[in-house]
């Protein structure tokens, strides 16, 4: 801060010599005429001075039998002394910062933190329902608007908050630790049913009234903890039903058949070695592309982009970047036995992998490959353990003959 109010002022580079120069520099303080950056030069001393402290010195060179001469100028009255002449260059610097005056009073960049299921898609599918756009004045939005549309959008959004950053919009926001479902309220009561068909290996029953045990058969769709509790007497007699919502874990075993097919011919990318840079330069969302593709052949397209930023926070309309163009040609190809092999036990790994970090328990893998035609063909069953139960509303009512 310091170096920039001394560019204002103007200050030069001098060098002091004579009978007493200490003696000029220790008066040039006692009057409070800064210096700095003080070396010895020769048979005197070089250093800095304001062009006010260097005009009212006279007398102290007197005194002190000194003489000075002036090694540079700097600052900003020498550059506006020295292109005086030039006005074109005055009107078009005023034009620059006119033009980087009015761009700030509008919104260029956009920044979302604390999200986890609420994606940057999202994030911008909001922005345009909110008609909230690039290039939009920042006097325009309504924060406040804006945050509680938010939180009325997505429930599970338990806290937002927006704030103007430069040219930046950043929003924060706190998501619900519960995984979102898209239910808005879970029902009072229902049955726990099977959304599979297997046999029943193991049960836990929280709240309801199991309809099964352990070994039993079950299909899907079928009642595996009721909802409806019976309400007895005293003397064993029947008095009335309560519904309540049923829970608990039931764990079925069934067998999960598995399928995946692999073409044994496939096109396949020879990279020519031909590659070409295209400069790239845009305002809003215009781009202009400096040349053309020069390549023949197809080829891949690999894309940059960078926005222009002063400071931190200040971003501006415009962007920059390159596209890559890399040519490739497609020839047929064909894999051998063991490398289809090793690509479908890789993709039957990834999906048991898959499975297991959804909780499901693999018990057996009895699969197999074979090789029918142009193609291989990975098949078999998996005999799996899961957590496989449903709420479901209550349909079945038990008849209501015989209560007291």
């Amino acid at each position: 801060m310091l170096s920039i109010f001394r560019f204002l002022r103007g200050y030069v580079r001098v060098y002091l010599w004579g009978f007493s120069p200490e003696r000029f520099m220790n008066l040039c303080n006692n009057h409070g005429i800064e210096l700095w950056d003080v070396e010895p030069a020769g048979e005197g001393y070089e250093f800095y001075m304001h062009i006010k402290g260097f005009l009212s010195c006279k007398d102290f060179l007197r005194k002190t039998k000194t003489r000075v001469v002036i090694r540079n100028k700097l600052g900003l009255p020498f550059l506006l002394f020295r292109y005086r002449k030039r006005k074109l260059f005055f009107v078009g610097l005023s034009g620059c910062f006119l033009a980087l005056f009015i761009a700030t009073r509008f919104i260029w960049a956009f920044e979302i933190s604390g999200n986890r299921q609420f994606t940057e898609d999202m994030f911008l599918s909001f922005l345009e329902s909110q008609q909230v756009s690039y290039g939009m004045p920042i006097e325009s939005l309504d924060i406040d608007s804006f945050e509680k549309a938010l939180r009325e959008e997505y429930d599970y959004i338990i806290w937002a908050s927006a704030k103007i950053e430069g040219t930046k919009l950043h929003v924060m926001i706190k998501e619900n630790d519960v995984e979102h479902t898209g239910e808005t309220k879970e029902p009072e009561t229902g049955d726990m049913k099977a959304s599979v068909s297997g046999t029943v290996v193991s049960m836990v029953t929280r709240t309801g009234v199991p309809k099964v045990k352990t070994g039993d058969l079950v299909n899907e769709g079928d009642v595996l903890i009721s909802g409806i509790i019976p309400i007895m007497n005293d003397d064993g007699t029947l008095r009335t039903y309560h519904e309540t919502r049923a829970d608990g874990d039931v764990v079925i075993e069934r067998a999960l058949p598995y399928l995946d097919e692999l073409p044994l011919k496939y096109d396949k990318k020879i990279y020519t070695g031909n590659r070409q840079r295209l400069y790239i330069f845009g305002f809003g969302e215009k781009e202009i592309k400096l040349g053309s593709v020069k390549i023949k052949e197809e080829y891949e397209t690999l894309s940059v982009r960078k926005p222009v930023r002063l400071f931190d926070n200040l971003y501006l309309p415009v962007i920059y970047g390159h596209n890559d163009y890399i040519g490739y040609e497609t020839v047929e190809s064909a894999y051998t036995k063991e490398e289809a092999g090793e690509i479908l036990k890789s993709r039957f790994l990834q999906f048991c992998t898959t499975l297991e970090e959804k909780g499901v328990q693999i018990m057996q893998k009895d699969v197999k490959i074979d090789y029918a035609g142009d193609k291989a063909v990975l098949s078999g069953n998996l005999t799996i353990r899961e957590n496989a139960v449903v709420l479901s509303p209550i349909t079945e009512f038990p008849e209501e003959n015989g209560i007291e």
